[in-house]
């Protein structure tokens, strides 16, 4: 969220729409938390104002596990997020290339930090605070961020507004 501000001084942007898609999404909230007047109006997609709990150890413990496992044998989330993505229809398969490609551009290490710095992110003790107009994008069968917790943001949030996109995956953008 800091170095998105910063990005917006070096280009000379005082306030902007914002849109912030699962794990952006948080970092969109941030944004607009910690640079009050910077977000003129926001929009969240398939995010989340916090794990529960008994998730959050579940995620952490399969991050670790996760990592170490490509650690030893080079093979992990990459392979898994293609393979998922394909047959969820997010992506057609006659871009499958592109796609493997772009999953194996992502540093191991890196991954994993983002997922534990995901999993470790609440925003519940101050989201409802934000002062800006706030659209939150529910689609409805996401299987990484379950629609419950979407709304539970959205409930969150004074004056938000909800579009529920129904049967739509995670991928909805």
């Amino acid at each position: 969220a800091d170095e998105i501000a910063a990005i917006l001084d070096r280009i000379g942007i005082g306030s902007t729409d914002v849109v912030g898609y699962s794990m952006g999404g948080t970092i969109a909230q941030a944004l607009a938390a910690r640079h009050p007047g910077r977000v003129r109006r926001l929009v969240l997609i398939a995010t989340f104002a916090a794990f529960p709990q008994h998730r959050r150890r579940a995620l952490t413990f399969g991050a670790l596990v996760t990592r170490a496992w490509e650690r030893l044998t080079g093979l992990g989330t990459p392979e898994v997020r293609t393979g998922y993505l394909l047959r969820a229809g997010a992506v057609e398969h006659k871009h499958s290339r592109w796609l493997w490609q772009e999953t194996h551009r992502r540093h191991p290490d890196a991954g994993a930090q983002s997922t534990l710095a995901t999993v470790r992110f609440s925003s519940i003790d101050w989201v409802g605070r934000l002062d800006v107009p706030t659209l939150v994008i529910v689609p409805t069968r996401d299987m990484l961020v379950p629609a419950q917790w979407q709304l539970e943001l959205a409930s969150l949030i004074p004056d938000s507004k909800t579009v529920e996109i129904e049967g739509a995956h995670h991928e909805v953008v």
